[in-house]
This record gives structure tokens, C-alpha cells and sequence, in this order.
């Protein structure tokens, strides 16, 4: 995510150490565990690697379990995918309070690539009518939800516009249900993180919105029957 952000093509360079400029070996990273080999420190410098990396690491590891336990369907990989992009700019907002428009846009091409191979090589029944009878209706209930989500943009204006933009992306790959019920739970855990923090601090002039909407993606991943029917009657 750092390497993408950067103003310098550091995008298809090796990983190194943010200090010295140690290029990492192989067995530098393996994920969790070379942080622990390492003991946190760079192998050359022995400078201390930010905490951060491994606790992401171990978010990452966790949330990818659950979500490989809870799923069983073709909706494995767009999820996984989802994730590997949710989480860091989760990491990067709360840092930046932006959402960077290079990770939007490959996010956007891996998953039209998925989309693609799905439902041009994954399902059987492509070529059948019903199926693009469905697929019309799910692509105009997609349209609609981009639609509405500029309109709540501009007439609210309570969240920023990388927020809607990477909403939208979602939009393009999530079933309109799960994505409803996403939305919904995102402001749930938005309203009540908000209060804790006014309990706290009196002046907050902004939230970070992304780890929002990774919250209202898990629980929704982990419990969307039971949100289904709760929150939407088992509709559709």
C-alpha cells in the first residue's frame, strides 16, 4: 500500500527497510512470522519495525480465516479480494484521512477481472437466458446504488468523496443485498463509534470513515443471514 502511494514508480520495486534501505530476503517475509524471527528489528541496521506491520499481518491472518470458514461459494474470491484492499486503505485512512485514487483504480481492474472469469468461465449456464434476464436486473439495481450513492453524497455531505467513490467500487462487485446490509451496518458502527468518541473528546473535526466500512463488510460477511432477515425481512 506504501510502495503504491508513493509519488516515485515504487510500485514493482523489492521490499526493503524503511530505514536503511536493506532489500528483505525471502524469509524477511513471511508474514507474522519474520517479525517474530526478526524480533521487530531490521536484519541489517536493527532498527525497530513498526508494531504496526505485524499487527496488520495478524488482522489480516485472522480476518481471512473467518472469512474462508464462513464462506463456501464462488463469492470466496471476490471477499478475500475485497479484503486485501478494505483493510490497508482502512490503515491508510485512519493515517492520511484520504482514500488514494491509484488503489481505487487497481481495485476496480482486479475485480472487473473477476467478475469477468466468473461469469464467463465459473458458471455453466452463461449462455442461458434467464441468466442474462438476472444479470440485466442485478446490473440496473448496481446502476441505481452508484446513483443513489452521488446523490446521498451531495445532498449529505457527511462523508468524503473517496469514501463514495470506493462505496461505488463495491457496489460493482457485491450482491445489492449484501451491499445494503453493508451500508447499513457500516453507519450502525459509525453512529456508535462517533458517540464513544464525543464521550471522550468534545472537538473531533474528522473521522476516518474506510475502517467503517471494513467493520460493516466482516459482520455482514460473518452474520448476514441473521442481518438479512432483520434488517431487510429475507427480501430478495
Amino acid at each position: 500500500m506504501q510502495c503504491i502511494t508513493e509519488n516515485k514508480l515504487y510500485l514493482l520495486r523489492r521490499s526493503q527497510c524503511e530505514h536503511c534501505g536493506h532489500q528483505l530476503n525471502w524469509y524477511e517475509l513471511i508474514p507474522i512470522f519474520s517479525y517474530l524471527f526478526l524480533r521487530g528489528k531490521c536484519s541489517l541496521c536493527k532498527k525497530q519495525i513498526p508494531l504496526k506491520h505485524f499487527i496488520v499481518e495478524c488482522i489480516f491472518g485472522g480476518v481471512f480465516v473467518l472469512v474462508i470458514h464462513n464462506t463456501t461459494n464462488h463469492l470466496l474470491v471476490i471477499h478475500l479480494l475485497m479484503i486485501s484492499f478494505i483493510l490497508p486503505l482502512s490503515i491508510y485512512d485512519i493515517e492520511h484521512y484520504q482514500i488514494p485514487n491509484k488503489i481505487l483504480i487497481i481495485m476496480m481492474v482486479c475485480l472487473c477481472i473477476v467478475i469477468y472469469s466468473q461469469y464467463f468461465y465459473v458458471f455453466p449456464f452463461y449462455n442461458q437466458e434467464p441468466f442474462f434476464q438476472f444479470s440485466s436486473t442485478i446490473a440496473f439495481m448496481k446502476i441505481s446504488i452508484i446513483l443513489l450513492l452521488h446523490l446521498f453524497y451531495f445532498l449529505t455531505k457527511s462523508i468524503g468523496y473517496g469514501d463514495i467513490k470506493l462505496l461505488s467500487i463495491l457496489s460493482v462487485g457485491l450482491d445489492p443485498a449484501f451491499f445494503i446490509a453493508m451500508f447499513l451496518m457500516m453507519y450502525i458502527v459509525g453512529g456508535l463509534c462517533a458517540i464513544i468518541f464525543l464521550c471522550y473528546k468534545s472537538e473531533i473535526k474528522k473521522i476516518p470513515f474506510v475502517p467503517f466500512i471494513f467493520a460493516g463488510y466482516i459482520l455482514v460477511v460473518l452474520l448476514y443471514d441473521e442481518i438479512h432477515i432483520i434488517f431487510l425481512g429475507g427480501f430478495y
